[in-house]
């Protein structure tokens, strides 16, 4: 069975291989040309990537592929070849499908060399990626239309470090600037921001280069953003940030991956000589590590996450109402969705933050397979008060003038805590937070001073995280459920 994307697309790659393995005749191979495939929590109109293997010699172009529906119908499919069987041949060993979900739950691949793929007549996107410095890039969907810009070498300011303008056509006539429904900040349209005992050093973004990915096509498009986040402080090096940009053809909804990496110092120990760069690559150097043990310096953090996420400014007219789901009841058997719903007035700050146990040092153990941990709390706040207390959040927020609305999420919003989407109309921001600035710091330091396998070090520095989220741009008149239903 299929889920709505590429995790659970693995479940049926599994069964391909074991189905199609290369051991099989040449001749059951050629018999065996429409593979079925069911996609599980089915709901028309989604957008899904299925990965396929196939055996050697028995795909020899990717253009030899097409998708059927219940009835036999074709549908429209973007295939991707993302490996071959070289050097042993040319034959296909890898693709990507591409399509949106129709009526029905129930599709064929079928293959084979006398097998043609139709031309994509409907709606198709377009992309044009500058590849000068300072440049500029856009993906236009057909009603949306994104507008990237690039930074120059010497990290002169010139975008936001996101989206730097957000076009919504909704009267199917072009894109004018009255069209524009967001804009960025400029150098904070996504922010790596630290605290360490000095007090608060807020990044800065830029980026430096854009790729289109592998998997890009008239019907889905990755466009890659490369850069890194600066700060005034000089004892915070740079550090480096990808984006991934999903776009579709005909929607607009985006799909954005945000990949942050930490480059602080974790915690107060003095440098020593031979840390790091020399471990197992000299005889000189080297690290006495019981000098090491009990300095309690190692366990007093020094660079701290405050928070980290993404930027849009809304360009919205009119009124301003605002649309929050949230869930009681148990965190893990919660009742079903309700709404915060309220009008926006300049004053207002609005949030839902979702909260969870303490970090691991000081709560009790995980779930056990008779017990579970307790403590979520979704909170709806505004302006420093509490509105709702829940127990979880969908994890998303809607923001809807007279012209048009933004609808901003975080995928895994309980998993991941704490998280927040935070709208605030004293500068029109819409913020979604992979950490949230209403918990405390993110910390790496050591919660004891002891060797570990013979070493006392901390290596915090480098690692990275990848946060999923959605932007859904609609018209004024767009109900809660659409929403709702595009969020999902």
């Amino acid at each position: 069975m299929l889920d709505r994307g590429l995790p659970a697309a693995l479940l049926l790659v599994t069964t391909l291989f074991l189905g199609c393995s290369a051991g099989r005749s040449g001749a059951a191979v050629q018999a065996a040309d429409r593979i079925p495939l069911t996609v599980d929590a089915h709901q028309a109109g989604a957008p899904m990537t299925v990965g396929i293997p196939f055996p050697q010699g028995a795909l020899a172009s990717p253009d030899h592929v097409r998708l059927l529906n219940e009835a036999g119908e074709e549908i429209p499919s973007q295939v991707t070849e993302v490996t071959s069987w070289a050097p042993a041949d040319d034959s296909v060993k890898w693709i990507w499908v591409f399509f949106f979900t129709g009526e029905g739950s129930e599709y064929l691949l079928e293959y084979g060399p006398d097998v043609r793929r139709a031309p994509i007549t409907g709606e198709r996107l377009t992309v044009a990626n500058s590849q000068r410095e300072g440049g500029v890039s856009e993906i236009t969907t057909g009603p949306l239309r994104l507008r990237i810009e690039k930074n120059d070498a010497d990290d002169g300011q010139v975008g936001s470090g996101f989206l730097d303008a957000v076009y919504l056509d909704r009267n199917g006539d072009g894109f004018g600037p009255e069209d524009r429904v967001a804009r960025g900040p400029d150098g904070r349209g996504s922010f790596l921001d630290l605290v360490d005992p000095n007090g608060p050093d807020s990044s800065r973004a830029v980026i430096t280069q854009t790729f289109k990915e592998k998997g890009s096509g008239p019907l889905h498009t990755i466009l890659r953003l490369e850069g890194r986040y600066l700060y005034d402080e000089d004892d915070h090096p740079p550090s480096p940030f990808t984006l991934r940009l999903h776009a579709y053809a005909g929607r607009s909804t985006i799909r954005v991956l945000h990949t942050i990496t930490y480059t602080g110092d974790p915690d107060q120990h003095p440098p020593v000589d031979g840390q790091h760069a020399l471990i197992a690559t000299s005889t000189e150097d080297i690290v006495d590590e019981d000098s090491l043990a009990g300095d309690p310096r190692w366990t007093q953090p020094n660079d701290r996450i405050a928070g980290t996420g993404l930027n849009l400014q809304y360009d919205l007219d009119g009124p301003i109402r605002t649309t929050a789901p949230y869930r009681t009841g148990d965190w893990a058997d919660p009742e079903p969705v309700q709404f915060y719903e309220n009008p926006l007035d300049a004053a207002t700050h609005l949030s839902i933050v979702q909260t969870g146990p303490a970090p691991a040092s000081s709560r009790k153990p995980d779930s056990s397979p008779t017990e579970r941990i307790d403590g979520f709390r979704a909170s709806v706040v505004a302006d420093s008060t509490r509105r709702v207390d829940a127990t979880r959040a969908p994890g998303w927020m809607a923001v809807t003038g007279a012209n048009a609305g933004i609808a901003v999420g975080i995928r895994h919003f309980v998993e991941e805590y704490p998280k927040e989407v935070s709208i605030r109309p004293s500068d029109t921001l819409a913020t979604a937070y992979a950490w949230s600035p209403a918990a405390p710091p993110m910390q790496f330091a050591r919660t004891d001073t002891s060797a570990h396998a013979g070493m006392v070090n901390n290596f915090a520095a480098g690692l990275t995280k990848t946060t999923e989220y959605v932007y859904s741009f609609h018209g004024a008149e767009t109900s809660r459920a659409a929403i709702q239903q595009r969020m999902d």
